[in-house]
């Protein structure tokens, strides 16, 4: 057991590492009996990268809100230069991954729009060297993030959560917000 003395005399510590090792599998394609090479969709370009190299691009995009070229320059790194991953391969698989989420997105919206109280905030970021926000839609089960450029009601109208929303909406004393949800009240803010 860790901590305890063996039998022996000594005491065990353990030291954890991670190794991470790239993974390259060659796909081989033969012509059909006319000499005609049939390549699927998936393997058109010369090289492609697997589904754990897109899912780390997503999850860190989306976890660290790391911008592209920092994405590709670790996973790069961390594959000690097998990968060659330009910003705009990440800039897709995160695009592919938006597209493919949509219809869970709409039932998180959903989900949200029936409940009595959300809670909204926008966390700034920095956009192609330009000021925007990240804004969150939540309650304790669900959340459901926007990108803006501003925190204007232009911008929220932009959202139709917001219109059609009906709810008490939670949030810091953003005036734009008071526009929005039949209670129009919000929270004091709390450090």
């Amino acid at each position: 057991m860790v901590g305890e003395v063996s039998e022996k005399g000594y005491r065990v510590r353990y030291v954890i590492g991670l190794r991470v090792q790239p993974v390259i599998r060659e796909i081989q394609i033969y012509p059909d009996a006319n000499g005609n090479y049939q390549i699927t969709e998936g393997y058109r370009s010369e090289v492609v990268y697997g589904s754990i190299i897109k899912s780390l691009a997503v999850d860190l995009y989306r976890e660290g809100v790391m911008s592209n070229d920092r994405i590709a320059a670790f996973l790069n790194d961390a594959s000690d230069g097998c990968l060659e991953l330009s910003e705009g391969s990440v800039y897709s698989f995160c695009r592919k991954f938006s597209d493919l989420s949509k219809p869970e997105i709409r039932k998180l919206e959903e989900c949200l729009m029936n409940q009595p109280v959300v809670a909204t905030d926008a966390t700034t970021v920095s956009l192609n060297g330009n000021q925007g926000y990240i804004r969150n839609i939540s309650d304790g089960k669900a959340v459901v993030y926007y990108g803006m450029e501003k925190k204007t009601k232009a911008e929220l109208d932009k959202l139709s959560f917001f219109s059609r929303y009906k709810g008490t909406l939670l949030h810091d004393h953003e005036t734009a917000l008071y526009q929005y949800g039949t209670a129009m009240r919000s929270a004091m803010y709390i450090s």
